[in-house]
């Protein structure tokens, strides 16, 4: 469980015992590709003159109001890209997907390497999501990066945990035998 030790905020032997939070984190990752997919395969699919339509219908579906200032923020960006800009952005779209996909199945595996990926994508990803949300202002920006601060936060932590677990109990191994006295 995560505590409070001399005011530093640690998790309990337990909490690193337990998987949970790698689940929960682990099925988020696979949810976030499946929705980097659809709308990286809706903008590969779209010409540039169907771009603002489309975005709306799928807005729309996602229950978000077509009219509010992020979506057509969205639109005004894409409508004006070219063909070839347009592919760019539904390539990156799934291979981002991509990413999550291999985040979330190493943290449902429970592997560490999982747990690397989630560190260094989420470090690399929040000074650009603080910028957005600064220069956009709206809620869904501080909520992705709330969301990625907390998860840095977790398995970064959970890392450092077992770290210090494991070089303890590497050192105890190698402990030589203190010398006998002899008896005299």
């Amino acid at each position: 469980m995560l505590g409070r030790n001399a005011g530093k905020w640690t998790l309990t032997p337990s909490a690193l015992g337990s998987p949970n939070g790698l689940r929960v984190i682990g099925v988020y990752k696979l949810g976030k590709a499946v929705v980097l997919f659809v709308v990286g395969l809706l903008i590969l699919r779209t010409t540039p003159n169907d771009m603002a339509a489309d975005l709306s219908r799928f807005a729309s579906a996602l229950g978000i109001d077509p009219e509010s200032p992020l979506v057509r923020r969205a639109v005004s960006r894409l409508s004006g890209l070219g063909f070839g800009q347009l592919s760019t952005v539904g390539l990156a779209f799934v291979a981002y997907g991509w990413l999550d996909v291999a985040q979330g199945v190493g943290l449902l595996l429970q592997r560490r390497w999982g747990e690397y990926l989630v560190v260094v994508n989420a470090g690399i990803l929040i000074p650009f999501e603080a910028f957005e949300m600064f220069q956009t202002r709206h809620f869904l920006p501080a909520l992705a990066l709330s969301i990625n601060v907390v998860i840095l936060a977790y398995v970064a932590n959970r890392l450092h945990q077992e770290r210090g677990a494991r070089s303890a109990r590497t050192a105890s191994a190698w402990r030589f035998p203190s010398p006998r006295r002899r008896r005299g």
